[in-house]
């Protein structure tokens, strides 16, 4: 039997210290057997560098690279360039891991038949304490998937990502100059040139904070819409529509985060714009968003910590699929026209 592959788990962290501790447990408590972690403080001015010294001090796997503050992108780099390993898990300060992630991720890309320059899984939404608040869409995209990918971004969090080392050399990595979406673009560069694979499991607890995923939704779908249609320029088999579905998709996305912010005018202009471009889609969204919000009325579900949640249960953050069937329809007719132009 061949030997398993070293995976090196790369930890960005800046004034990290309420998070940390955790981040780096679920990190030790992975079942698979051959990691080593690097955490880079990207200039911490609070008790990051501390943290991670402890755990250095009671496992050799561990390890710490301090840095001057230059941003999430250089951190990666940096963390990516001491990594010895052939598969690369970018692990996020305040995200927490299901113990069976990287073992369910290197068994696929050990066994896919697509050769993928990196493997996703699915992330559910979490809050300060660690709660289960939401889960992302468990679609099962694989193989070339770059049009389906320009159209929407189904990957979610880079926190998610097995990505194979010898794939990332060819990109020379995270963009370092960029405020937010250093992994969307790395993930779109790959899907260019080669295929990806899903663990089909909920293993990533992706955490936000109060009063900040208005504004950092609002910027990753700008970051997004920027990047996708860079790498779109460079795709000339992509169908004129993709672009204009794209927009209307951001704009809508935008709008809900403006109106959530209270900033009505912002949502309504917004909002109107995705109307006029896809008038079809933008339409059912909007009923799907209604019949959430009349499925959301009432007591809340008390959901479990994300430790305890079953990383194979679908549904569990009250509804992750859509509720209207005219979307589901709109979106499944999509999907699959441009699969088959990844040749999926």
């Amino acid at each position: 039997m061949a030997e398993l592959p070293l995976v090196t788990v790369v930890v960005p962290a800046y004034n990290s210290e309420d998070t940390l501790t955790e981040t780096l447990a679920c990190a030790l408590a992975q079942t698979y057997p051959h990691v080593e972690i690097i955490v880079v403080d990207d200039g911490s001015t609070d008790r990051t560098a501390a943290i991670a010294l402890s755990f250095a001090a009671r496992s050799p796997a561990i390890s710490l690279i301090r840095t001057a503050n230059r941003g999430v992108g250089a951190a990666r780099n940096t963390g990516v360039a001491a990594a010895r390993g052939d598969w690369i898990a970018p692990f996020d300060a305040d995200d927490l891991w299901h113990p069976a992630k990287l073992a369910r991720q290197v068994d696929v890309a050990l066994h896919s038949p697509h050769r993928p320059a990196f493997v996703y899984c699915w992330a559910r939404l979490i809050d300060m304490a660690g709660q289960v608040t939401g889960e992302q869409e468990p679609r099962e995209i694989r193989g070339r998937v770059l049009h389906q990918l320009l159209y929407r971004n189904f990957i979610g969090c880079g926190g998610s990502l097995l990505i194979s080392r010898a794939a990332m050399r060819e990109f020379g990595g995270y963009g370092e100059d960029l405020a937010l979406g250093e992994d969307v673009l790395i993930q779109l560069e790959m899907a260019l040139r080669h295929t990806v694979d899903l663990a089909p499991a909920y293993l990533v607890g992706y955490r936000t904070r109060p009063g900040s995923m208005s504004s950092d939704s609002d910027k990753v779908w700008r970051g997004w819409r920027r990047f996708a249609e860079q790498v779109a320029a460079r795709c000339p088999d992509a169908p004129a529509c993709l672009d204009r579905w794209r927009r209307a998709r951001t704009s809508a996305q935008r709008a809900a985060g403006d109106l959530l912010a209270g900033r009505r005018l912002d949502g309504l202009r917004r909002l109107a714009g995705a109307l006029w471009l896809d008038p079809a889609w933008t339409s059912a969204w909007l009923l799907d968003r209604l019949g959430r919000r009349r499925r959301r009325a009432g007591p809340a579900p008390q959901l479990p910590h994300f430790s305890q949640a079953d990383p194979d249960a679908i549904g569990l953050g009250g509804g992750a699929e859509p509720y209207i069937p005219l979307f589901l329809r709109i979106e499944a007719r999509r999907m699959r026209r441009l699969a088959a132009l990844d040749g999926g």
